[in-house]
């Protein structure tokens, strides 16, 4: 489900935005501080992760998000948030309300009216004027509690994922029982989260194994009534070989030289040889294939930050430690000594790598954070790369450098040129 465009109108009580997203995989947001060129990308984020509570900390008097098949209007009227869904093919129009959940609990009070000689429910919720208080019915389902009603979103939230990176990425805070809330530096959460990632294709990989190992002879009995050529059994090893020796070289495998060192001529293959050969390479690239994905991303995420980014060190990959720095001294760089620029960079491509989905909608709130012009310059680039592996639907960024933009103009809304009718 494509997001077409954003409307909003009076935002802060003075701002009114028509923003397309049609022209280009790519929108830049440009203006000057306090346009609101953070609130627009927020306003997307939590509409689309089903934070509704959001819509009570700002003021708006109502925000449209354009789909492909329907929009989407926000207006509050005496604290209810009302999510009006506009079908674009038949017109029709579904409502939900949704009450602030500042209000207590003990705000509510029910009672039973006798209504044609049947005792029906009903629920009031504490009004206060000045120094008088009243009832208000409710005849609707209020409360965020509620949320589960509006499947219809569930479903956009499933075919579009969001993902939003903040201005300020650098330290991750996380909640858990033992150690309340504390903070960790984001770059550390993310190289332990791509040693998750590596332990997990190789968890798959090995039940992927086991299933196939255990029924080898089963296969290789029925394999062997079939007919090979032995053409391609030396391009296909020689291709089995590279494979591993990629994946090796960046900690996904371990090394085995003594694995595919021989790759023999089919010149003096029999057919039963040249069956067995057949089957194991199936079952070795079946083996494989957990790792590829990965594989394509490591890749792109060690040469972009290998080829222009990093000076005087490389990144590297561990099996167990997910990435790490050597100088080129030889000697390892911790994580919290990279320079902030360093670390910026790190966590904006790991996050545009490995954290989005295809057919996403990213949000990128000023990548230009602490880089160096010339890698804001390079970013635009980069991102294409990444746009080619991980199939991204839209990226819509909010920045105040023209280096970022680097003559890409019009991928550009400048919300400055929106409020002054300049477009």
């Amino acid at each position: 489900m494509k997001l077409h465009n954003l409307t909003v109108s009076k935002l802060f009580n003075r701002l009114d935005y028509r923003l397309s997203f049609e022209n280009d995989i790519i929108t830049i947001i440009t203006g000057p501080n306090g346009y609101g060129k953070t609130i627009l990308l927020k306003i997307i984020n939590n509409f689309m992760t089903k934070n509704l509570k959001f819509f009570f900390e700002i003021k708006f008097d109502f925000i449209e998000l354009g789909f492909s098949d329907f929009n989407i209007r926000l207006t509050i009227v005496n604290n209810i948030l009302n999510v009006e869904k506009i079908d674009l093919t038949t017109n029709e129009v579904n409502i939900y309300k949704f009450i602030n959940d500042i209000i207590n609990e003990r705000d509510f009070v029910e009672a039973f009216e006798a209504q044609n000689g049947n005792l029906v429910k009903k629920r009031f919720i504490k009004r206060s004027v000045k120094n008088s208080t009243y009832l208000e019915e409710l005849n609707y389902d209020l409360g965020l509690e509620h949320i589960d009603d509006l499947k219809w979103l569930d479903k956009i939230i499933e075919d579009t994922e969001t993902t939003f990176i903040k201005a300020q990425r650098l330290e991750t805070s996380s909640n858990s029982r033992d150690m309340g809330k504390r903070t960790e530096l984001t770059i550390k959460s993310f190289s332990k989260a791509l040693a998750r990632k590596i332990r997990r294709a190789s968890m798959i990989s090995s039940n992927i194994a086991q299933k196939l190992d255990s029924t080898f002879p089963r296969r290789l009995f029925e394999f062997s009534q079939e007919y090979r050529t032995p053409d391609s059994i030396e391009d296909r090893l020689l291709g089995l070989q590279r494979t591993r020796n990629n994946f090796i070289s960046y900690g996904l495998l371990e090394s085995d030289k003594e694995n595919d060192s021989h790759i023999p001529s089919h010149s003096g293959l029999d057919k039963a040889y040249m069956s067995v050969l057949s089957l194991y390479i199936e079952d070795a690239l079946e083996k494989l294939k957990p790792y590829n994905e990965l594989y394509n991303k490591v890749d792109l995420f060690v040469s972009l930050l290998n080829e222009k980014m990093l000076a005087f060190k490389s990144v590297k990959i561990s099996h167990d430690r997910g990435f790490y720095f050597i100088s080129d001294g030889g000697e390892e760089i911790e994580l919290e000594n990279l320079s902030s620029g360093e670390q910026n960079q790190i966590v904006l491509f790991y996050d545009l790598i490995f954290n989005t989905k295809e057919n996403s909608i990213v949000l990128i709130d000023e990548p230009e954070i602490s880089l160096h012009v010339a890698w804001q310059k390079e970013f635009l680039d980069s991102l294409g790369k990444i746009l080619k592996v991980n199939h991204i639907d839209k990226v819509i960024i909010a920045t105040h450098s023209p280096q970022v933009i680097n003559g890409k103009w019009t991928l550009t809304i400048d919300l400055f040129k929106e409020i002054n009718g300049e477009r």
